[in-house]
């Protein structure tokens, strides 16, 4: 069950690279492990996920999944100042899924919970009777701002958000 779904998307001129490194600094900055989960490009497209996960405490893990779609993507340069720049120029939709993963593998990549009928009864068990007030109030919250101000960030890096108010 996902915590909150985000959804950007932007036509026009943006550097890749440059968002990606900042996308990756952000996430690391607040402790999350980034593995690429996909990656296709065939140009004009471009499609890249990531999944983004920081352990809080030894059952509960928080989770970021990103995806990146990119249509008509084309290199071209900008004059900014005395300065010719290459930047990318297409449609760029970026989706972000904010979740809680309880019961996670260990480091040995053992999954305890997902062993028997019993261990997965049990583990609904406790997160629908006994876990689930500290799931909702702690860190379904935490995980949904993340996924927020991620959204915000990269809305930022795109020159998407206004520098004062709207009126």
């Amino acid at each position: 069950m996902a915590v909150g779904n985000f959804k950007i998307k932007y036509i026009g001129l943006f550097n890749l690279d440059e968002l990606i490194s900042e996308i990756t600094g952000w996430l690391s900055a607040r402790a999350y492990s980034v593995k690429e989960t996909k990656f296709k490009h065939k140009p004009p497209k471009i499609e890249i996920g990531w999944g983004a996960s920081r352990k809080v405490t030894h059952y509960v893990k928080e989770k970021l999944d990103i995806k990146f779609y990119g249509e008509n993507i084309k290199e071209v340069e900008v004059i900014k100042g005395n300065d010719k720049i290459k930047m990318n120029k297409g449609r760029l939709i970026i989706e972000i899924t904010a979740d809680l993963e309880t019961g996670y593998s260990d480091y040995l990549d053992r999954d305890h919970w997902s062993s028997n009928t019993f261990l997965i009864k049990l583990k609904d068990f406790f997160n629908k009777w006994i876990y689930n007030k500290d799931l909702a109030l702690l860190y379904e919250d935490e995980v949904y701002y993340d996924g927020l101000h991620l959204s915000n960030f990269i809305k930022s890096k795109l020159n998407m958000t206004l520098d004062e108010g709207e009126f």
